[in-house]
């Protein structure tokens, strides 16, 4: 474990006995040893107490059992049943609290799996309890039981509690993980009972943990985040907040934060994880987590040392991709806001190391530390490289371990000057000759981290390296850093010189003369005057609390406990599934969010396509259009699937590395399939198999386990098992790409296109090898994350999703995102807290829609899983950081020169400004093609944009751009196209009103254009809505219009005297004017707050910043 990246072991003294704790210590300070402890590993012991887990059903260990709504369930305690449960009877283990169910009573609730099934108790026996499913879902073996917290006797938790920390000190435990969080008296109790060397971490599990966080950040050593005990009390969609918020301030206060639960629960059976945890593991590490808990996938998992191994690969691929200048611009400004700010002599050294290494590109910065406290501070800046911490205590080194990028090293060498000084001598002058030996002391202990780096490959020869030192060995004296090029290997550093040398220049360990560089230039200045005048604040900044200008200060700001109640921007696209396929289906569906309606032509008989298009347009029709509904085909070759085995659906088979396996066409194994003999359903493509040569791979369930085809038959494919697992029914077979497309593909391919133009169907998803070559041929992107899979390694999956979905935006193309979003609602009523944090952080990385496949097309929980998304989705939503959004890709734009200067692309650049400026709810868009509606849209804005059309099939283009809501005017033309403008706007407006997407108070933009053709949008308007039924005056009417061209010429001739006229006063003038003929016309409409019309006749035009929009 150690070698394939453990770095702290955790115990939970609950779960193994005291022996075995003691063996385990012994082991891992022994392993030390043998390592001269040049590899640590601290211990942490887990004192919540133990879970009650559940036993194993008769069927065995893959088994799920299914608990149906208002059926009767007894847990009992009876032994003979903890390897045989049923639907009926399900042992629970409580071998360590065997009180524990005693404290339950009618009518509390039980939640099983962490929430997967809530069943409510009916009364309770001696060693059982007779429950009813109140929600039910599919239950596995050993999952935890989780109880009432208020309904628990606190002096037996307690006293349980303080036995484990007495332990946990007895065993020399490095950190203790305590659950009692929610007490901050609770904590310092436990700082009391442990000794000091041993740093505690409170667990956040609970609301009043979370409502506590400041306080607890303050006494504590670092946090752990608890997701599965956060969603005993919180939805999925809030959960991904709560991390975020917790990680922000952690950062912020230079404490570890760690993460846990279900992180890679998948490889419990499974060698390779889920797209959505290694998307969740990667994000974690982008947010700023210091370490990761691996909890049941290590405890009792199938493949512990694959999970530790896929972890350390997917960490190391996020680091590589975090962007380090602005982790710490970020980090230092929130900071500053809160007034830690430290401008003490060895803080100061520490900034400059850090802005030194960035500047050098340096490999490593050394540092030596006796507390820690200097390689901490420095670590919690987030350099671009990795920090050493030398020092010569062991303890110091192990909680160092927490610290993310701080690697310890423990200095065991002779003549430790440090551990030889005297007390009483440290109050004393330091003499020359005491200097001298420091001084040799730190070039040995240098030298010696040095060698160590070199051996672990983290330096080399030609690197350049950071080093931090003191002027004398006591703690707090960090004051000098050094700069060197590493030379050939075993060459020695001399950081500060001999004792001779010394003598001959005298001590230069004087702070005064020490020379430091602050990254702030401001602060130095503001440091020295403090020190001449020996008080006052280091600077005095007053800044907006308006709006947050980083993006760790809006983390920090993020409001947890806020309800979610803005219309949804990502789109949602559902699969066809069996079970809503009727008008009454789709209409729940639409209900429940769905934006798009996936049809795979190659799953679905024609005729049921057309029947099934027919319900939506008539769910249009009757909805007056005010209801668009999307319709998808996707062109893609029928996935080849597996068939359900003997033991039912939600059995799983183990095959086992080396065994053979034959893949059959035989019907008669459809729903009977064993491990050796398993059903592959070719239906929509009969002549497949015939595509496979002897030594092709062929990948089950998107690459969970991999055959290698032996030899090919009529009706099968004789295999062995070259990478084994757990593999379940209905899972997809992938075969070799390039044997597939041949020219009866191709002709398929062609047939489904034409069927498809056929139905009037408005998005065809397809493939292209090029990236930039897809981007500009196609509408927009579909990420199909489980084909990527068989290509790259998982932990190179989240950074292929960002890359794209970052392009996309850049281009404004919309981007969607596919497969293994809510695989665990397939058949459970609850995602899982990676697949939370999955969608959510889709979203935040601008992701326009997202795409279920299996959840709905053939999952327990079609309309659950919707509904899931649809809340992740809003929650996500109101976490965006608009502001900064827009303005990198602004900036993005214009490095790669996409951006568009021309009268519609800046009226819309506009309209997103002064939406963010004055807090719009919405921008109606009066378009003809969408391109203005849907430009504005791909800006970001922090609203929803409405797309006033006449053509229903931009309406529905409009539904694959995030945060654009088509609407349909149906309406007649007036054959006046300012009294359209008026109609069409009024009648989008109360559609607008009847859905909550506005209401009464508002404000709102308007943009339109001066005539009805394409391309002449250049008026943006702002408007605050009244009561309810009240019309706006957009423009006014055409006899209205005819008497203000009266004005007209005086307009013309005033704007261009302003170009002309040099003096202030006849400038102001003009101005007035102006305005009182702006107020003449704006007295006939509904008093817009401001207008800006732009003329197409205008010249070198600069950009957004031209238009001057007074706020």
């Amino acid at each position: 474990m150690v070698d394939a990246g453990m770095n702290i072991l955790v115990i939970n003294p609950n779960m193994v006995t005291r022996d075995v704790c003691k063996d385990v210590v012994k082991c891992i300070r022994e392993l030390e040893e043998s390592y001269d402890r040049e590899r640590l590993i601290a211990i942490a012991f887990d004192v919540a107490g133990a879970p009650v887990r559940t036993g194993t059903f008769k069927e065995g260990m893959s088994y799920e059992a299914k608990l149906v709504e208002g059926n009767r369930v007894t847990l009992t305690l009876d032994e003979e049943y903890k390897f045989g449960c049923t639907e009926e009877l399900i042992f629970i283990d409580t071998q360590f609290f065997p009180k524990l169910i005693h404290y339950l009573r009618k009518g509390d609730r039980i939640y099983l799996d962490e929430g997967q099934v809530t069943l409510l108790v009916r009364d309770v026996g001696f060693d059982c309890i007779n429950c009813i499913v109140e929600e039910g879902g599919l239950l596995g073996s050993f999952k935890c039981l989780t109880l009432s917290r208020n309904r628990l006797n606190q002096e037996i938790l307690r006293s349980t509690y303080v036995k484990d920390l007495d332990f946990a000190a007895e065993c020399g435990a490095d950190f203790v993980f305590t659950n009692f969080a929610g007490s901050i008296s609770m904590i310092e109790e436990t700082r009391r009972i442990l000794p000091k060397t041993t740093k505690v971490f409170a667990k956040i599990e609970t609301q009043e943990s979370v409502k506590n966080l400041r306080e607890l950040i303050a006494v504590c050593d670092g946090i752990l985040v608890c997701r599965s005990g956060l969603a005993m009390y919180y939805t999925p969609e809030k959960i991904f907040k709560i991390q975020k918020y917790i990680v922000g301030h952690c950062n912020v206060a230079d404490i570890p934060v760690f993460v846990t639960g279900q992180l890679a629960e998948s490889m419990i059976s499974k060698p390779r994880p889920t797209r959505a945890e290694a998307s969740d593991i990667a994000n974690a590490v982008l947010d700023g987590v210091d370490g990761l808990l691996l909890t049941i996938e290590t405890s009792w998992g199938m493949y512990p040392f694959d999970t530790v191994n896929v972890v350390d690969n997917i960490c190391r691929e996020a680091e590589r991709a975090i962007c380090h200048e602005i982790s710490r611009a970020e980090l230092n400004y929130c900071r500053l806001l809160r007034g830690q700010v430290n401008d003490s002599i060895k803080n100061v050294t520490g900034a400059s190391a850090v802005e030194a290494a960035d500047s050098c590109s340096a490999s490593a910065i050394f540092v030596i530390t006796t507390t820690g406290a200097s390689a901490i501070s420095i670590a919690m800046s987030r350099p671009s490289c990795i920090v050493i911490a030398i020092t010569v205590d062991i303890a110091v080194a192990r909680y160092c371990l927490a610290y993310r990028g701080l690697h310890p090293y423990l200095y065991v060498g002779e003549g430790v000057f440090c551990c030889l000084l005297d007390i009483a001598w440290r109050h004393r002058h330091v003499g020359c000759e005491r200097v001298t030996e420091w001084c040799e002391d730190v070039d040995n202990r240098i030298n010696a981290a040095i060698e160590h780096t070199r051996h672990t490959g983290l330096v080399k020869g030609g690197d350049r390296i950071i080093v931090v030192t003191g002027s004398v060995s006591t703690s707090g004296s960090t004051n000098t850093i050094h700069i060197f090029t590493l030379e050939g290997e075993h060459s020695k550093l001399r950081i500060v010189g001999s004792s001779h040398e010394l003598s001959q220049v005298g001590s230069p360990w004087s702070m005064e003369n020490t020379a430091v560089a602050f990254p702030f230039p401001s602060a130095v200045g503001a440091s020295r005057t403090r020190q001449a005048h020996g008080a006052g604040p280091r600077y005095s900044v007053m800044l907006s609390r308006a709006r947050p200008l980083s993006h760790l200060q809006h983390t920090c700001n993020l409001d947890v406990d806020q309800v979610a109640d803005n219309v949804r921007q990502t789109t949602i696209v559902c699969t066809l599934g069996k079970s809503w396929k009727t008008k009454e289906g789709i209409l729940k569906m639409m209900d429940a969010g769905m934006n798009i309606m996936l049809i795979n032509l190659s799953m679905t008989p024609r005729d049921i396509c057309k029947e099934v298009i027919k319900y939506a347009r008539e769910i249009e029709k009757e909805s007056n259009y005010s209801r668009p509904l999307g319709i998808a085909m996707d062109m893609t070759a029928a996935p080849v699937r597996t068939g359900i085995f003997e033991g039912g659906p939600s059995y799983e088979a183990n095959l086992k590395e080396g065994s053979r396996v034959t893949l059959t066409l035989d019907d008669n194994y459809k729903f009977k399939c064993t491990p050796e003999i398993i059903f592959i359903n070719t239906k929509y493509f009969p002549q497949l198999i015939q595509c496979l040569r002897k030594g092709d791979r062929v990948y089950l369930d998107d690459g969970q386990v991999s055959l290698i085809v032996k030899d090919v038959e009529l009706d099968c494919v004789n295999c062995m098992v070259e990478e084994g697992g757990i593999i379940g029914s209905y899972k997809r077979v992938t075969l070799p790409r390039d044997r597939l497309y041949q020219e009866s593909v191709q002709l398929n391919y062609i047939k489904d296109l034409k069927f498809a133009a056929e139905c009037g169907v408005g998005f065809d998803p397809f493939t292209i090898c090029s990236l930039h070559d897809l981007i500009a041929a196609s509408d927009g992107l579909v990420i199909r994350r489980s084909d990527l899979a068989m290509q790259y390694t998982p932990e190179k999956i989240f950074k292929l999703q960002k890359y794209i979905v970052a392009h996309c935006n850049i281009a404004e193309k919309p981007v969607f995102i596919i497969e293994q979003l809510l695989e665990s609602m397939v058949s459970k009523p609850r995602p899982t807290r990676a697949e939370s944090s999955d969608i959510a952080n889709a979203v935040l990385d601008g992701a326009d829609g997202l795409v279920l496949t299996m959840e709905t097309s053939w999952g327990m929980y079609a309309l659950d899983s919707v509904r899931v998304v649809d809340n992740i989705c809003r929650e996500a939503e109101r976490a965006v950081f608009h502001f900064e959004t827009r303005g990198e890709l602004k900036q993005c734009r214009m490095q790669m020169e996409q951006n568009s200067f021309d009268i519609r692309s800046v009226t819309g650049a506009s309209a997103a400004e002064a939406a963010a400026s004055c807090n719009a709810t919405a921008i109606f868009v009066i378009t003809t093609t969408g391109l203005s509606a849907t430009s504005i849209a791909m800006l970001r804005p922090p609203c929803s944009v409405i797309a006033i059309t006449l053509d229903v099939s931009v309406a529905r283009h409009c539904l694959a751009y995030r945060g654009l809501h088509g609407f349909v005017f149906t309406g007649k033309s007036e054959g006046d196209w300012a009294v359209d403008i008026d109609n069409r706007i009024n009648a989008a407006i109360e559609h607008a009103r009847s859905t909550g997407l506005v209401k009464g108070g508002d404000r709102i933009i308007v943009v339109t254009g001066s005539v009805a053709t394409s391309g002449s949008t250049n008026t943006m308007q702002i408007f605050t809505l009244e009561e309810e039924h009240s019309k706006l005056r957009i423009v006014g009417s055409a006899n209205e219009v005819a008497a203000a061209t009266a004005h007209k010429g005086l307009l013309n001739l005033a704007d261009s005297s302003m170009g002309q006229q040099q003096h202030q006063q006849k400038d102001e003038e003009v101005i007035d004017e102006l305005e009182e003929i702006r107020l003449i016309q704006g007295a006939r409409s509904r008093r817009p707050r401001f207008s800006v019309m732009l003329s197409s006749n205008k010249r070198g035009f600069g950009g957004i910043n031209d238009i001057r929009v007074p706020l």
